[in-house]
């Protein structure tokens, strides 16, 4: 693992659903490169899976409903491997770097806007499991408000977001909002 000393990248990691993860290249001020890896098809697959087992079960298909038994986590599993592998790659593209993801413990209890089925803790197992094989460190910060935070003036307000667009009324900056907030992730991490 690297010296702190030796860092002069953060990867701030913004991990979710409807974007599995963003992740921002950052140094100083100036932000190097980003990464997105959508979501969708993986959303699509899991409805498929619902749909199939709903049905089988519907239709009283027991072996059938047993033969489709952990498809869903089978498949979870494999885009869990890539994202994880991806983003260890991209901290490595920028090395030396610190990857810095959300501190996400007991955020089912406390979040408001909960992500029910998705397993962000074990991408985030994985992600530092690979990282650690790397030699990358691998740090945490509070994610409060990272999301609807401006990252160019500091002002935090939920009506800043909408959707997948982050629209700062106050300086006027306009960014992907996950995008946005691997970057305050990433700032937010103090050395």
């Amino acid at each position: 693992v690297y010296e702190p000393t030796d860092i002069g990248t953060k990867i701030g990691v913004d991990i979710g659903e409807t974007v599995i993860y963003s992740a921002a290249a950052v140094e100083g001020d100036e932000v190097l490169d980003v990464e997105l890896e959508s979501g969708s098809e993986f959303r699509h697959r899991r409805e498929q899976f619902k749909q199939k087992r709903k049905r089988f079960q519907e239709q009283g298909d027991l072996r059938a409903l047993k033969q489709t038994r952990g498809e869903h986590e089978r498949y979870t599993e494999h885009v869990l491997d890539t994202a994880s592998r991806r983003i260890v790659d991209f901290a490595r593209d920028h090395s030396p770097a610190v990857l810095v993801l959300e501190n996400l413990t007991h955020y089912r209890d406390r979040g408001g806007d909960v992500i029910h089925d998705w397993p962000y803790a074990m991408l985030q197992e994985k992600i530092a499991y690979k990282a650690t094989e790397e030699g990358i460190p691998v740090e945490k910060v509070h994610p409060r408000n990272t999301s609807i935070t401006c990252r160019k003036c500091g002002q935090a307000t939920p009506e800043f977001r909408n959707g997948s667009d982050f629209h700062c009324r106050r300086c006027g900056y306009e960014i992907h909002a996950d995008v946005n907030a691997a970057i305050n992730i990433a700032n937010r991490y103090e050395q």
